[in-house]
This record gives C-alpha cells, sequence and structure tokens, in this order.
C-alpha cells in the first residue's frame, strides 16, 4: 500500500511540473525576386527620405551586417509595417557590402 501511494505521489508530481522547451527556429531564405527589389527601392526612398534628406544612404556604403543591425530600428521609427520593411530590406542588402 506504501508502494502504491509512494508511485502515485511520484506521478502526480512529474505531471504537475513544468515542461521546458527550447524553441527552434527555422528560417528558409528565399532569395527576392528583382519585382521586390525594385518596389524595395521606392519605398526605401519614399519612407528613409523623409528623415534622411538630402543624404539617402546607397546600400554600398553599409555592409550586410551593419544594414541587418540598423534597418529593424529606422523601421520602427518610421512606422513601417512587415512587409514593407522586408522589401526594403530586400533592397538594401542586395547593394550591401559583403
Amino acid at each position: 500500500m506504501k508502494n502504491l501511494i509512494f508511485l502515485l505521489g511520484c506521478t502526480i508530481l512529474v505531471s504537475c511540473s513544468q515542461k521546458t522547451v527550447e524553441p527552434v527556429a527555422i528560417v528558409e531564405t528565399v532569395p527576392p525576386t528583382a519585382e521586390e527589389i525594385a518596389q524595395g527601392k521606392d519605398l526605401y526612398l519614399k519612407h528613409c527620405m523623409k528623415c534622411h534628406k538630402p543624404k539617402v544612404f546607397a546600400p554600398g556604403d553599409f555592409t550586410i551586417k551593419q544594414w541587418t543591425k540598423v534597418l529593424p530600428k529606422m523601421s520602427r521609427k518610421a512606422k513601417i509595417d512587415a512587409i514593407k520593411s522586408n522589401l526594403i530590406r530586400a533592397y538594401v542588402l542586395s547593394g550591401a557590402k559583403k
């Protein structure tokens, strides 16, 4: 009887414990199309010119790492949605320094 109560108690403890699952990021990279890059350029000139006028930076002015770091901050600051931000990202990364 004691063994049965012990086993039941252990089962309850194990079933109530928190389970930790590590998140796994799966990222599929699909190269942007020429149309997406062109759309990104238009959006880049339209949105970025508002604050960076008269000097809008060319994609080749920065490395991929530098663009990747600054774009999320600038997108939030300019209130650019994720779709437009991704198109702008496609444009600047297509011409960024390696």
